[in-house]
């Protein structure tokens, strides 16, 4: 037999799993799915209660998780929160790095220092402060993956000056881990997602109808993505499914950076 199942035929049991940025929306339906495959999840997030929420609503589905409050850009809490994973549980298998913080940004000539500084702090810095975190705790697990959420934008420019940085950057370094830290059986992916269906997503919808509408036509397969569709990505690529699979760039997109789907109308007229 080529494959052979796990014992529980889940693709994460006895796997432990850390999520920075657990208690978002992509964040939070990660880390619900990852306890449904078996894994024990620590909820890294810089806000305690939603995390604490997540965790109880986590264990009430037979599932396994603890909240851990923390700023990914201090290495002081950083290093903390990788010293009680290692007391806690003696192992690290899977680091999914997919926290972010966006608060100001906008375009070059309008972005604030500040706003550029923090968001280049969390998505970047703080993506550089875990991994170094994780990448011991992974080589003494024999080896594991790292999952890294970047951005349509990093491969094609849309929108948010900081943010698009910071996730283009996110790719150049985390295919460079890939390299360097193979020999370790360490495996490094990073995942695109386009527009995803989320609370931000829908108050534009319900703001610019029309807008909304222009940006449905954009996508081949005629809608955005779910956090969902982010989640299974993220899975796979967590789990031994994709053990020959390092260093590369994951875009789940429904086709937008293939290019634009056009009408009938539109066809007959190019």
């Amino acid at each position: 037999m080529w494959w052979q199942p796990s014992p529980t035929n889940k693709r994460l049991a006895g796997k432990v799993v850390l999520i920075t940025g657990a208690a978002g929306e992509i964040g939070s339906e990660m880390s619900r799915l990852f306890a449904a495959e078996g894994a024990t999840v620590v909820l890294a997030d810089i806000r305690k209660e939603p995390a604490e929420i997540l965790a109880a609503a986590i264990k009430d589905g037979g599932g396994n998780a603890i909240p851990f409050e923390v700023d990914i850009s201090n290495s002081k809490t950083v290093e903390r929160m990788f010293a009680q994973i290692q007391q806690k549980f003696e192992r690290l298998d899977v680091l999914v790095n997919n926290a972010i913080d966006i608060t100001g940004d906008t375009t070059i000539y309008k972005l604030e220092e500040a706003a550029f500084d923090r968001t280049i702090e969390v998505c970047l810095k703080g993506t550089f402060l875990c991994t170094k975190g994780a990448l011991p705790m992974l080589r003494n697990s024999g080896g594991g993956s790292i999952v890294t959420i970047s951005s349509v934008n990093a491969l094609f420019g849309f929108a948010y000056t900081a943010y698009t940085a910071a996730k283009g950057a996110l790719i150049s370094m985390m295919r460079l881990v890939a390299a360097e830290y193979g020999h370790w059986n360490v495996r490094s992916n990073v995942i695109c997602p386009g527009t995803i269906e989320t609370n931000s997503s829908r108050a534009y919808r319900n703001s610019n109808p029309d807008g909304y509408t222009k940006l449905m036509q954009m996508y081949p397969l005629g809608r955005i993505g779910t956090t969902l569709d982010v989640a299974q990505l993220a899975l796979f690529l967590a789990s031994d499914d994709s053990k020959f699979i390092t260093g590369s760039v994951q875009v789940v997109d429904g086709g937008l950076l293939a290019g634009r789907n056009l009408s009938e109308q539109e066809f007959q007229e190019s």
